[in-house]
């Protein structure tokens, strides 16, 4: 059973939420809600609760992080539950936090109660404070990635290229060991910077900055000297954009 708190300002989404736990996720047990950092902190300290459902914006002038920055020591998982446009939606998935959009909807809230079973809490402080400081930064250099033994967090300068390896993802990294992030190609082309990563083949996502050459055979070599072909229905695409970085 997971113990569980709503931090939310708003009664209906508060309601909203109440219903849908108690109709769809029956391993939640709720223990109470509060609607402002005081109470929020507050019911958090008296119900010790495995997971609380925050929301971002508590008030016109508050946020909850501002709550979570209060906390020493956190030892929940948070899920939040929030409307945010697209950067924030960027710093939620370089952060590996998990999120719920207003208004909910049932099946996403069962996946991520189903997450929340399935993970390891050991890393919450380290994606929050990374969160944290993506959602106040608005050039994100840092990344969570999600690993079979847990989270690790690497700077995005430092990504070479990613490569498909069937529902994983190598992350091969400038003079660092490779990782195997459990989240598909797809997923990282939708969150990197487009300006500087671009799909080259249905396996492989490259950095622009780390590429050696682009061979007119339809080749781009790379600074570790992997060559990767570029399928012919995507090489226009691709010297347009390259076009950009030439030099005169």
């Amino acid at each position: 059973m997971i113990t569980a708190v709503i931090i939310d300002d708003e009664l209906a989404y508060r309601k909203a939420l109440r219903d849908n736990l108690a109709m769809y996720c029956p391993d939640v047990k709720l223990l109470g809600e509060a609607n402002d950092i005081s109470s929020g902190l507050q019911l958090i300290k008296k119900c010790n609760p495995g997971v609380v459902f925050l929301d971002i914006k508590l008030s016109e002038s508050t946020t909850g992080f501002q709550l979570l920055e209060q906390i020493d020591s956190i030892n929940f998982e948070v899920i939040f539950v929030t409307a945010f446009d697209d950067f924030a939606l960027q710093a939620f998935r370089y952060s590996a936090v998990d999120y719920l959009t207003k208004p909910i909807k049932h099946k996403e809230l069962q996946e991520s109660v189903l997450r929340l079973q399935e993970r390891n809490a050991r890393y919450t402080n380290k994606k929050l404070d990374l969160l944290i400081a993506n959602y106040k930064n608005n050039d994100i250099r840092k990344i969570g990635l999600p690993t079979i033994s847990g989270i690790e967090f690497i700077t995005i300068d430092n990504i070479l290229r990613c490569e498909a390896d069937r529902g994983y993802t190598q992350i091969h990294l400038d003079k660092q060991p490779l990782l195997l992030a459990t989240k598909t190609l797809k997923d990282f082309e939708d969150i990197l910077p487009p300006n500087i990563f671009v799909r080259v083949h249905r396996s492989h996502i490259i950095n622009i900055n780390f590429m050696k050459r682009y061979d007119k055979n339809g080749y781009v070599i790379m600074e570790d000297g992997k060559s990767i072909e570029i399928p012919r229905r995507r090489r226009e695409d691709f010297i347009n954009f390259i076009s950009q970085f030439h030099v005169g």
